[in-house]
């Protein structure tokens, strides 16, 4: 079992990079930092240059965006950043990618694409980064896409991973995407979904794998776990609050639930419509039942976490994707690390 830490992105730069020093200290294999240029409430940070100075700072953590977007980076220049961050960390850089999200497209003047569109742009460029990373002055790289074109192209950064950095694919539960990860990808990194949902989301990675002559012993599944680690009646509570506004922009477990809602798909939420701030967010989701919270977020004491977080081991995790919750009056995301490797960890490590 591996354990990472989902650093946040609404808190200042060098404190992030102090969570990821402590993470790798805590015991953690990966930290992701979220790839945002904006977002409901809170200022955001850059993933990339956040990442260079955890590297900076530690020997043995890997470093991945969680995830990046696509549309602002064109993979050949990817392909060179993620390399020069692989020779930099001596060969701990991973690439999560996604497909894109409204927030951080509409308001910059880049076209939000239809999801087939989206899709296939981001398989695309997984062959195109890959394409780079196999290249040199002697094999130019050629690709005739829909979206990418390579002609006598290469670069000349050199990475420590054999065959490559590896690359993940962020997606909530698109059957295309999953797909597209046994295909091509290392990894599936994940968002909100029930342990008894994810053994058959996995199950369409592991057929996509075994299609394309792949072993899907091999690809990481990485589950996203909000978490909230305390024994305060009070402070689970506001927990169980933030989790409902989780929940009401990932619509998909409501209906599998029977709750009908008016919001928006997630992906076509701006950083200030329909909800001008996270207050607002919260005010609308508030009747979201605290039964299906309870279910999706991991919330409660030391003990009440580890049997939750247990069912998604049950259920096939094989990396738990930790994004510790920042609650007035709880622990916080020092406390929590520290928390979740004196117990959490030992009941897996081994």
């Amino acid at each position: 079992m591996k354990f990472s830490a989902v650093l946040g992105d609404m808190y200042p730069a060098d404190r992030v990079v102090k969570c990821g020093v402590l993470a790798e200290k805590y015991g953690f294999d990966y930290v992701f930092i979220p790839d945002h240029i904006v977002d409901i409430d809170g200022a955001r940070i850059d993933c990339w240059t956040v990442m260079g100075a955890i590297g900076a700072q530690t020997k043995k953590i890997k470093l991945s965006p969680g995830v990046a977007d696509i549309y602002h980076i064109h993979p050949s220049k990817m392909a060179q950043m993620v390399a020069t961050l692989d020779e930099l960390t001596a060969g701990r850089a991973v690439t999560a990618l996604g497909a894109g999200e409204a927030m951080n497209l509409i308001p910059f003047g880049i076209e939000f694409e239809s999801a087939k569109k989206r899709i296939k742009r981001l398989s695309e460029y997984i062959d195109v980064t890959k394409l780079l990373w196999t290249s040199n002055r002697e094999r130019m790289a050629f690709y005739n896409g829909e979206f990418y074109t390579l002609k006598e192209a290469f670069i000349d950064q050199k990475f420590v991973q054999k065959p490559h950095p590896p690359i993940y694919v962020g997606a909530i539960k698109s059957k295309s995407l999953l797909k597209i990860i046994g295909e091509k990808a290392e990894g599936w990194f994940s968002w909100i979904v029930l342990p008894k949902k994810l053994p058959g989301l996995i199950k369409t990675i592991e057929e996509s794998a075994k299609r394309a002559g792949r072993n899907f012993d091999e690809i990481d599944i990485v589950t996203w776990l909000y978490v909230c680690m305390c024994d305060d009646p009070e402070v689970q509570k506001k927990a169980v609050e933030v989790g409902k506004a989780y929940l009401y922009v990932e619509r998909s477990i409501l209906k599998e639930h029977g709750y009908e809602v008016s919001a928006p798909a997630y992906t076509h939420i701006l950083a200030h419509k329909p909800f001008p701030n996270g207050k607002a967010l919260l005010e609308a989701s508030k009747d979201v039942p605290e039964e299906l919270v309870r279910k999706t977020i991991v919330i409660g004491s030391p003990e009440e976490c580890l049997e939750h977080i247990n069912e998604y081991v049950k259920a096939g995790a094989k990396n738990l994707g930790f994004r510790i919750m920042t609650i007035s009056g709880g622990p916080t995301v020092e406390e929590t690390l520290k928390e979740i490797n004196e117990k959490i960890m030992p009941h897996f490590k081994g």
